[in-house]
């Protein structure tokens, strides 16, 4: 996010960054629901962001591991019915 751009957070949650108000709501459809956040906030959620950032490698690796130990049950219901 460049410092020109203002952050502005629907009431469904969504975040569009912008020079000026957006119009719509790009997830829930909403006209002019936009609140814009305080700098405060904004600094909070780029130290998160780029935070997160750094975790986001070794959360990749754990999640790949599970998906490795999943076994498949088709072969077993196959044997079953022949």
């Amino acid at each position: 996010m460049s410092r020109a751009e203002l952050m502005w957070e629907c009431s469904c949650g969504h975040t569009e960054y912008s020079s000026i108000e957006p119009e719509e709501c790009l997830k829930c459809g909403n006209i002019s629901n936009f609140m814009q956040m305080p700098e405060e906030i904004v600094n909070e959620r780029e130290k998160e962001i780029s935070e997160d950032a750094i975790e986001s490698p070794i959360k990749k690796s754990k999640s790949s591991t599970k998906k490795g130990k999943v076994k498949s049950t088709k072969s077993k219901r196959s044997k079953k019915w022949n």
